[in-house]
């Protein structure tokens, strides 16, 4: 699932799902938990979450019901699989524990990419301010100072704002937006191997609950959280139908990687399908992060490269300005 989520909120969303964890572990009915959580949790939304499920879950509804129904800001479709996976088991506390430690994961690697990025940032803010100065002392047109800094600004803003109110799930927008930032050096990679991680992890619980394979990979395209897999897996329904493997569907489509694709294959053929997916979840989770800190190591030099080169445009600017005035000086 694409976005940008505080790293404080993802920290706070991990400790809410491990309590939940400990206590159904440790014997307390689920409803019990959430009505503790509801009263003592660490912050207002997750206390608001616990209250919403555990109305819910008084109503009549499954776990994974109550879940599903929640507004989707508050729980993701990766979470909804987890648990529907831990209901059909019977290991609750384990869905959980599994939910906290993606959540925190998540937590600490874009912590590491917002604190490499904040002095670069800080740079290209002061730069904005300070580059068209001469602008504004030769001329005194705080209008046009004003476009050239804060207006840039302004414009950036919105940029990261509407990217981030584009990339939620069901938006018409969505799939453009993840079909330019997937073409990003470096972060593209990160993406799809965290959303590939997402699907495995989410299949492999479904499939080790016992759901059947056919059902399974629709609701694990959807908490891969990438529009392209979902719709890729969507159009599979006819071909599983008439006979096909999911295997040899993963091979066809052509979406996924070639090593992802052989080793389902190897899974499903040698009947080790669950701890296939286990391993790939963990390779792909592993290698997207990794790539995430790269792509945090590297957005400092971009920024400093973009702050460097307004500034040298400023100063072209300024000298071409100087330059002409002298010239008509001359010709006078």
């Amino acid at each position: 699932m694409f976005g940008f989520p505080a790293p404080v909120g993802m920290r706070r969303r991990a400790l809410f799902y491990s309590q939940l964890a400990t206590m159904v572990g440790s014997g307390l009915p689920l409803g019990t938990s959430l009505g503790t959580l509801s009263r003592t949790g660490a912050a207002p939304l997750e206390r608001e979450i616990a209250t919403g499920l555990a109305m819910r879950l008084g109503r009549g509804m499954t776990v994974a019901e109550s879940f599903e129904s929640l507004p989707g800001a508050w729980v993701g479709p990766l979470e909804v699989a987890l648990v529907r996976s831990g209901e059909l088991s019977g290991r609750l506390d384990h869905a959980f524990a599994m939910i906290s430690r993606h959540h925190l994961a998540r937590a600490e690697n874009m912590a590491s990419v917002i604190h490499g990025s904040v002095y670069p940032v800080l740079v290209l803010h002061a730069t904005a301010f300070v580059a068209p100065l001469p602008m504004l002392v030769r001329t005194g047109n705080l209008l046009a100072y004003g476009a050239r800094s804060a207006g840039v600004l302004a414009c950036l803003y919105a940029l990261t704002g509407w990217v981030a109110w584009a990339i939620r799930p069901h938006h018409r927008w969505r799939a453009l937006v993840e079909g330019a930032l997937i073409r990003v050096p470096v972060l593209g990679g990160a993406l799809a191997d965290l959303a590939l991680a997402r699907l495995a992890w989410s299949l492999e619980a479904l499939l080790s609950a016992g759901m059947l394979v056919t059902e399974a990979w629709p609701i694990s395209a959807r908490a891969g959280g990438m529009a392209r897999l979902e719709r890729v897996v969507e159009g599979w329904s006819d071909a599983l139908e008439a006979g096909a493997t999911p295997g040899e569907m993963v091979v066809a489509s052509g979406v996924f990687p070639e090593a992802f694709a052989s080793s389902y294959l190897t899974g499903e053929a040698s009947g080790r399908l669950e701890q296939e997916l286990g391993r790939l979840a963990r390779q792909h989770e592993e290698e997207g992060f990794r790539r995430l800190r790269m792509f945090g190591l590297g957005c400092p030099r971009v920024l400093y490269v973009v702050a460097s080169a307004w500034m040298l445009l400023e100063i072209v600017s300024l000298a071409t300005g100087y330059v002409s005035a002298v010239g008509e000086l001359m010709a006078e």
